[in-house]
């Protein structure tokens, strides 16, 4: 028996191995095309990030430092874009991004909150006062910004939500001018504002909210007031 390989197996040999370069070549294709889609994603993110930045820079944002694997990985991904080092940085990349998020969003609603109030007792004290004559109106237009407002703050903020921000302010200062008199006014901003002590719970209030059936809108919580946490 000859000891050359025979022709027939030598080609199957061949027709192997050229199918095992093919079929990786495809699977490296097919993964790369993959991240391209989640890159694509991402830099859609930090667009939006750079933008946020922009608007809360110096004000209620102090920035995020760069990560320096980060940015190592994406020197060696841009040399060696193989399946393998680009699905590790997009693994990075996730992460990196979950976390800018959290942080923009977190001190852009600390910044509401120290501006405003809490925008979900604000939403419920403007619903409240929905059907007081006087202010049923302002108490109208103010939830409806709020609705918006309170929607926006599980986001990353945008210049809209800044606008959005600027008028329900206004909204809540029409309203609180419109409160008379200064006692209830007063009693109601610090409602709006987390609680009041009960000594802002004057004669002319308890006469106010009697006379606007509103008695029983309001409730009584054991804590310090919000002004003096």
């Amino acid at each position: 028996m000859s000891k050359t390989i025979p022709t027939w197996l030598s080609e199957a040999s061949e027709a192997v191995t050229e199918a095992t370069n093919v079929a990786e070549v495809h699977g490296q294709i097919e993964s790369l095309t993959v991240a391209r889609t989640a890159f694509a994603a991402h830099l859609e993110a930090f667009r939006r990030f750079a933008q946020a930045d922009t608007l809360g820079r110096k004000k209620w944002w102090d920035g995020y430092g760069p990560d320096p694997e980060l940015v190592n990985e994406l020197r060696q991904a841009s040399k060696d874009p193989q399946p393998r080092v680009v699905n590790s940085l997009i693994r990075r990349l996730d992460s990196h991004r979950a976390s800018i998020s959290r942080e923009l969003i977190s001190d852009w609603n600390t910044h509401a909150g120290k501006r405003m109030g809490n925008v979900a007792d604000l939403q419920r004290l403007a619903v409240t006062l929905g059907d007081v004559d006087g202010v049923a109106d302002l108490a109208a237009k103010f939830e409806e910004v709020l609705g918006k407002l309170l929607r926006a703050q599980s986001q990353v903020p945008t210049q809209e939500s800044l606008t959005l921000l600027d008028q329900a302010a206004k909204h809540l200062a029409a309203l609180e001018g419109a409160l008379r008199p200064e006692d209830v006014r007063t009693f109601l901003s610090a409602v709006a504002r987390g609680g009041g002590a009960l000594d802002l719970l004057t004669e002319d209030v308890h006469a106010w909210l009697r006379r606007h059936g509103a008695e029983r809108k309001f409730r009584i919580v054991a804590g310090a007031p919000a002004d003096n946490t």
